[in-house]
């Protein structure tokens, strides 16, 4: 069994769920954060699943920054197509006139790094995203503060 990734910052405990899912996610109210983990293969329709999740979960507010770790990410779905109109529909998500959220993708392995690089190209300009890519966990943090 992997072990899960582990985060630790100034008592701030994150670890992701090392179950049967590719996704999982946590929210941080206090911190405005939600923590999201991925193991495996990335897939666009588990990913679509799990962003309606966080929408129907009662801590989630557009403004939350998110903490994206991809370093146990083996492989991802390269379906450009799907992947942008994905991401159309997850701008929703981030209404205008709220503060704009990082979405702060932590990759330490090129295909991690391909895989959040996708994403962020699909990020349209004005949707009012901050993506970031860092291969660091120090940097990743220091991004969110």
């Amino acid at each position: 069994m992997k072990s899960p990734h582990i985060i630790v910052r100034a008592g701030f405990f994150m670890q992701a769920d090392p179950g049967p899912m590719p996704l999982t996610f946590r929210i941080y109210p206090s911190r405005n954060l939600v923590f999201v983990a991925y193991d495996g293969i990335m897939s666009i329709e588990e990913t679509r699943r799990g962003l309606a999740d966080y929408q129907a979960h009662p801590d989630f507010h557009p403004s939350q920054n998110h903490l994206l770790d991809l370093s146990l990410v083996t492989g991802w779905e390269r379906d450009f197509p799907r992947i942008m109109a994905m991401q159309a529909e997850a701008v929703d998500m981030f209404p205008p006139g709220t503060k704009p959220p990082y979405l702060v993708y932590y990759a330490p392995t090129t295909i991690g790094q391909d895989a959040a690089m996708a994403c962020i190209r699909s990020w349209d300009e004005g949707s009012g995203i901050v993506p970031r890519l860092t291969t660091r966990e120090a940097d990743a943090l220091h991004i969110l503060g």
